[in-house]
């Protein structure tokens, strides 16, 4: 039953819509949807989230169920908008954000089969008929919906489901959507981004308005600077998450595909601005195709898209090679292809040095590692699994603190102060100081270097990262302080790395799995143990696996890592020795050959930092 507001908002028959320009505000609602149903300008497209349009999820959208990060909830045909049977306030946003509309009308569209086109006019009477206030839970989440329900609309126009009065109540309402976002949009980052493509999407999707022409410029015109503001002088989006860069990314490439095909000019500073962050987004796609997922970030491939916003800017694909970013901190080693090795079986490095970022989606994760070798992920990020804190384990924190990443924790704390605030927990103390401090290069050997300093703690731990021989890797942590600490070295192991067996003697600790063996030396007496770590590559779903922890306390404490991933005929390497000499961490290397021996230096922060070989 429609609320006398919606009533009351809903034009008569023949009543022109005051924003419609000369003939159309001539024309009733049937004859308005005789234009839309026929109008072959502008050039449109749809957008779908393939993960969320999966044939059967919308099998269930049209019995009334619906599936959203892990929980399936039946609604039934017509429910209560407004409640939210999960306790995750995500669930109750994918709900609203429709995605689920695309796919219904993109089903129709494919098979002729009426009862998708039906279901999908039927949910959008039930929203209307709501009558929910403007901006309900978000503004974000309106700014996702006006998208998708134009997306939706410009299939479903041609559908005889969609009559001429619910026709002209979607325009109308995605129309006052649009107003209200324009006064309540979110001041940057990806929000903002998302939002002002709604809005710049409806000024090109519905040029019959006479406010679309404003709508569409000055969309545009804070699209760029959004884009300038946003995304850093190397590519990389200030929130630090891999995730949010792809998909802030795909919004914008999805502007400059709109803008081509309907002949809207771009600002060449724009065009450059996501150059670089498109060489960004490819080099943190694995060999595999999947993202490295740093920060607040899931698992799976953004490539397609990328490939096709490629086309879009005029620009070619670039070739996988190893790239620094030093103002986002991140650093890429990738192994070089040879005549034997297929593209997914190279060997790939993330370093993680980087600010903890804008937005609140950066992880206390900073020097941390994910490792990729023979078409095998080895060492990788945990994801970011929920945005929610209730319950017995805050997941959430669990996910997000030092503890769940492949780096060092020092005396049990996080990099940052992490605490229980207002409303949600948050990050209370200084942020951390990690920096990129050095890089090279040469025919067989890759180094990099970073470094993290804490308020919460007086220790200071410089990581090198080696990459040798285009064949394994050497980490050396260097943990330097005025008294004894503890500290907990990790790495999060794959969860196909479950079968992982470990051995320790002394000062020394051998893990062994399928696909690759670690070998780590302390330069302190050191504990390890394999113990329960999770993985997050979707949203709500996370899988239990093995993460490697050697602990040791004293004041300077050396870790030297050698990881070595596993393939027919790989060269064998050892970690033969680990000593402190002069201010300086030695560790000795034997080669494939009994006789080859590799002596690495790395200097104390009392002397010159770096690394020699």
């Amino acid at each position: 039953m429609m609320s006398a507001h919606a009533q009351s908002r809903l034009l008569p028959q023949n009543a022109p819509f005051a924003d419609l320009l000369a003939p159309f505000n001539a024309l009733d609602t049937s004859q308005l949807a005789t234009h839309f149903r026929n109008r072959a300008q502008p050039s449109l497209f749809v957008v779908q989230d393939l993960d969320l349009t999966r044939p059967e999820l919308l099998a269930g959208v049209v019995r009334g169920e619906f599936r959203f990060n892990g929980e399936t909830h039946h609604l039934g045909l017509m429910f209560d908008w407004t409640r939210n049977p999960s306790k995750d306030v995500e669930w109750q946003i994918l709900l609203h954000k429709f995605y689920y509309l695309t796919g219904l009308a993109g089903l129709w569209e494919a098979t002729g089969d009426v009862r998708h086109a039906r279901r999908a006019t039927q949910l959008v009477r039930s929203w209307l008929d709501a009558d929910l206030p403007s901006g309900f839970l978000a503004a974000d989440v309106t700014g996702r919906r006006i998208q998708n329900w134009i997306y939706a609309w410009s299939i479903l126009r041609r559908s005889p489901e969609l009559d001429a009065e619910l026709n002209w109540r979607m325009i109308t309402h995605i129309h006052d959507e649009v107003q209200w976002l324009q006064r309540n949009l979110h001041a940057k980052r990806n929000h903002r981004t998302l939002e002002l493509y709604a809005i710049f999407l409806f000024g090109v999707a519905f040029p019959e308005l006479a406010s679309a022409r404003q709508m569409r410029e000055s969309a545009l015109a804070e699209l760029c600077l959004n884009a300038q503001q946003d995304f850093r002088r190397d590519g990389g989006h200030v929130e630090q998450s891999t995730h949010y860069h792809c998909i802030v990314l795909k919004n914008f490439l999805n502007v400059v595909r709109l803008a081509r095909i309907n002949g809207i000019r771009l600002p060449t500073g724009f065009i450059e601005t996501l150059n670089r962050a498109v060489d960004f987004a490819f080099a943190i796609h694995r060999p595999d195709g999947e993202i490295a997922a740093l920060s607040d970030a899931d698992g799976g491939s953004h490539l397609d898209s990328l490939a096709e916003g490629c086309a879009w800017l005029g620009r070619s694909i670039p070739q996988p090679s190893s790239q620094v970013f030093p103002d986002s901190g991140l650093a890429i080693l990738r192994g070089r292809a040879d005549g034997d090795m297929p593209a997914d079986g190279q060997l790939y490095l993330a370093f993680d040095a980087g600010p903890i970022g804008e937005g609140n989606h950066g992880h206390l994760d900073a020097l941390s590692v994910e490792l990729f070798a023979y078409g095998h992920p080895l060492v990788v990020d945990a994801g970011r699994y929920t945005y929610d804190e209730s319950g017995d384990i805050n997941w959430r924190a669990a996910f997000r603190c030092t503890a769940a990443h492949s780096t060092v924790q020092i005396d049990g704390k996080d990099q940052a102060r992490y605490e229980p605030a207002r409303r949600k927990w948050k990050i209370t103390g200084p942020a951390p100081h990690a920096r990129l401090v050095a890089h090279s290069t040469s025919a067989d050997f890759d180094q990099v270097q970073g470094q993290v300093r804490s308020a919460e703690y007086a220790a200071v731990h410089t990581r090198h990262v080696c990459q040798i021989d285009q064949a394994c890797w050497l980490i050396v942590d260097l943990l330097e302080g005025c008294v004894a600490h503890r500290y907990d070295l990790r790495y999060q192991l794959a969860p196909a790395l479950s079968g992982a067996a470990l051995q320790q003697d002394g000062f020394r600790t051998l893990v062994q799995t399928g696909s690759a063996d670690f070998q780590v030396a302390s330069s302190s007496p050191s504990l390890a143990v394999l113990e329960q770590g999770w993985v997050s590559r979707i949203y709500g779903e996370k899988t239990p696996a093995p993460r490697l922890r050697v602990t040791s306390t004293a004041s300077l404490s050396v870790f030297a890592t050698l990881v070595l991933p596993k393939r027919p005929g790989s060269p064998a390497y050892d970690l033969a020795s680990l000593t402190m000499t002069n201010g300086a961490a030695l560790v000795g290397i034997t080669g494939p050959a009994d006789e080859t021996r590799r002596n690495f230096s790395f200097a104390l922060l009392a002397h010159h930092a770096g690394v020699t070989t």
